[in-house]
């Protein structure tokens, strides 16, 4: 598996690469029943994923589908067949997706080439806006988001996008003011605490903490203590953002669930 998510639902799933997906609803039984969501081996590649929810009952799955682009399928865990839609383009690879907003079906996946796409709606089937982020060093890792910033892990570098989650919500996605942080660092991992800490896996037992709220002081010119080195501030040239417009190929695929 290539790691676990958790629905509203209370369903666990995970991505397990060519095989499909992995679900279970745990129970107080002493044997958990265990379904593998198969039939696409060979077709799709679930390498990373996210499990949406609207806040009233609705669920969406999103997994980075590598090359075959983005994968999208609305979630009923008693179901016994899923459909999964999947948007993809040319040279296309997918490596991560996260959620935007709580209670909200957007989501945002990024290529391994720093393509940024913005799908306002997962439980739809609009093409996604696409954003390049040029610049960055190194092939991209992650892709995290509040409901203000975004963040972009590389084998280099961490990079912050201060408030683009909150003007691309209101649909300005390249603003000439758009400020860009980049802390030339070497991560393996990161992960969001309540929207409030960064946190860095740096290797074998090592962890790095950044607050946000010390970044958006940063990214105003304030002076702050942490995080060490300092970020450099980027304003120029809309801070690397360059809109995009590919030609995307769609398709739908049946999964069927089979217990294990």
């Amino acid at each position: 598996a290539h790691g676990v998510v958790a629905t509203r639902s209370g369903y666990f799933v995970a991505p397990l690469g060519p095989k499909g997906l992995l679900v279970v609803k745990p129970t107080n039984d002493p044997h958990q029943r265990m379904e593998l969501a198969e039939g696409t081996e060979g077709r799709l590649y679930f390498y990373r994923m996210v499990a949406l929810h609207d806040g009233i009952g609705n669920e969406t799955l999103v997994f980075a589908n590598r090359k075959n682009g983005v994968g999208l399928s609305v979630f009923k865990g008693t179901e016994r067949r899923r459909h999964v839609h999947t948007m993809g383009s040319e040279g296309i690879d997918v490596v991560d997706v996260c959620a935007v907003t709580p209670n909200s079906l957007a989501a945002i996946a990024i290529t391994k080439t720093a393509e940024l796409l913005w799908i306002q709606d997962t439980s739809k089937r609009d093409d996604p806006i696409v954003t390049k982020l040029a610049g960055l060093d190194g092939p991209v890792y992650r892709v995290l988001a509040t409901p203000h910033h975004l963040f972009v892990l590389s084998s280099k570098a961490l990079y912050a996008w201060i408030n683009f989650v909150g003007r691309a919500r209101a649909g300005r996605f390249i603003s000439p003011d758009m400020v860009r942080l980049e802390l030339p660092v070497e991560a393996v991992d990161m992960s969001l605490i309540e929207d409030k800490i960064l946190l860095l896996v740096m290797g074998v037992n090592a962890i790095t903490t950044l607050a946000i709220a010390d970044l958006e002081r940063q990214s105003a010119g304030e002076g702050v203590t942490q995080p060490e080195p300092a970020f450099t501030l980027s304003i120029q040239d809309n801070a690397g953002l360059i809109a995009m417009a590919p030609a995307w190929q769609t398709a739908e695929v049946e999964q069927v669930m089979a217990g294990v």
